[in-house]
């Protein structure tokens, strides 16, 4: 058996569901449940801790950048309108108050408001995209994409670079040494 629901509807993770989503992808119709299983979302999706966590608002100037971007997001995208809009302006606040030393970099909006579109109109949409959104910060380390000197941002670079040059050394590299 590929996978299977547990009794709130949730998938759990077997290794044939992991065989399967790799080497298939996930049905549209599964894709956001299957996300949350994979990213194990369930383990910070508490009662009442989104809420908790959107009380302690980030500084002034956080929330100017964060206002400032959301006309930015997804400009040509018809579903990301302006519910969608407010939606993403508090999960982009939340995190910022629950990661002080973070708080917002310009590019969160898109992988905020990415999870956003994914999904989809259900219901506590935002606070399963917020949770999302953590599990990728926290677990899988992509904060360090954002915060100050950018260090994993570079990590890649400089991982990208040097697969570049040892697989296609004749291919010039434009990025800065």
């Amino acid at each position: 058996m590929y996978f299977r629901l547990d009794h709130e509807g949730h998938f759990v993770v077997t290794d044939g569901f992991r065989d399967l989503v790799r080497r298939k992808g996930v049905p549209p119709r599964y894709r956001w449940r299957a996300w949350r299983a994979l990213t194990g979302w369930s383990a910070l999706s508490k009662p009442g801790w989104y809420e908790r966590i959107m009380r302690k608002p980030p500084d002034g100037k956080t929330v100017e950048a964060i206002e400032k971007d959301l006309d930015r997001t997804f400009p040509g995208i018809e579903e990301f309108d302006d519910g969608k809009k407010r939606e993403l302006a508090d999960m982009l606040r939340a995190h910022a108050g629950l990661f002080p030393s973070v708080g917002y970099c310009q590019g969160m909006n898109f992988v905020a408001g990415f999870l956003l579109m994914v999904a989809g109109r259900v219901p506590d949409a935002a606070k399963d995209a917020f949770f999302l959104l953590v599990q990728m910060m926290v677990k899988y380390r992509a904060n360090l994409l954002f915060c100050d000197g950018l260090p994993l941002l570079k990590l890649h670079t400089f991982q990208y670079r040097t697969l570049l040059q040892r697989l296609f050394p004749d291919v010039p590299s434009f990025l800065p040494h």
